[in-house]
């Protein structure tokens, strides 16, 4: 679901779905999007992540790019 309340979508003329259309193609990014339903089961709803514990998977993704920069060679400059 996206949030039209939005200054990617104004302006917004109203019951026209081309211009609709083209502020989700050409103006529109996942900023805008407020809720996520997957096969019928709502994954993101206001924003906030239903399914997944987010903290953890942002310190699992942190602690895995430390542990490749540590084995990474960085040439001399």
């Amino acid at each position: 679901m996206v949030e039209l309340k939005s200054a990617m979508f104004t302006p917004l003329v109203k019951g026209n779905r081309d211009h609709l259309t083209s502020h989700l193609v050409f103006a529109a990014n996942g900023s805008c999007v407020d809720t996520t339903i997957i096969d019928g089961e709502i994954v993101m709803e206001r924003r906030q992540l239903l399914t997944v514990d987010e903290p953890t998977v942002l310190r699992e993704a942190n602690a895995a790019f430390a542990r490749i920069l540590e084995r990474m060679v960085v040439p001399a400059s």
